[in-house]
């Protein structure tokens, strides 16, 4: 089973993606927006 989410951490919009294939689960996080 995959999970997706977004969080919204100070004005930073993440998408994260859990993936529990091939064992060991894989989380891929993308950034959208500036952090400095």
């Amino acid at each position: 089973m995959a999970r997706s989410g977004q969080l919204d951490v100070e004005g930073v919009l993440l998408n994260w993606r859990l993936e529990g294939e091939g064992g060991l689960p894989l989380v891929c996080i993308h950034g959208v927006g500036s952090y400095l």
